[in-house]
């Protein structure tokens, strides 16, 4: 059986081309957040609950990783032009596991966070998203529809998914292509 996260993972590093700043959109209970911290320089990873926040300080303390800056804050309201550009970025949608499940990501904010971002992932850089049809369509649809729309120009996408079993977490891909002359 797959397991997304593990894939989402190993689509990060087969695809970047440089280890240096990396972004945990969803840090959660902080499993990407520490895969990330252990295998680029610097992260930064954002949740907007003091639950996640909490775990995932605690998992990167018990692995001795320092290199995180933690920010309890909404994903689609940072102002990415104040760091370093991205070589890889993650989002890992949906609600905190064991966590209150109507606390959740929503298509909107998590567009808005995209749309934001983008500009600000270096060239042949990654941008990994898993999400969960299952629980929240609307999400995964709306999510899916804005990255179809990305000029072919500047982005490849690709979406990973289990065709066999209906409504199975799935990744959509995001390569940042590297323009003429950069």
């Amino acid at each position: 059986m797959i397991k997304v996260a593990e894939m989402a993972h190993q689509l990060l590093l087969e695809n970047t081309k440089e280890y240096h700043f990396a972004v945990d959109m969803t840090a959660g209970r902080g499993q990407d957040t520490l895969f990330l911290a252990q295998h680029f320089k610097e992260v930064l990873a954002f949740d907007i609950q003091d639950d996640a926040i909490a775990s995932t300080k605690q998992l990167l303390f018990d692995y001795h990783q320092s290199n995180v800056v933690l920010r309890q804050e909404d994903h689609s309201q940072f102002d990415f032009r104040s760091v370093p550009l991205m070589d890889a970025v993650i989002y890992n949608l949906g609600y905190l596991p064991k966590g209150d499940k109507l606390i959740r990501t929503e298509a909107k904010s998590t567009i808005t966070s995209l749309e934001h971002l983008l500009p600000y992932v270096k060239p042949l850089g990654t941008v990994v998203l898993t999400l969960y049809p299952k629980e929240n369509e609307t999400e995964a649809r709306e999510v899916l529809r804005f990255c179809q729309k990305l000029k072919s120009a500047d982005y490849d996408v690709i979406k990973w998914s289990v065709v066999n079993k209906e409504l199975a977490p799935y990744i959509l891909q995001i390569l940042k292509l590297k323009k003429e002359g950069s």
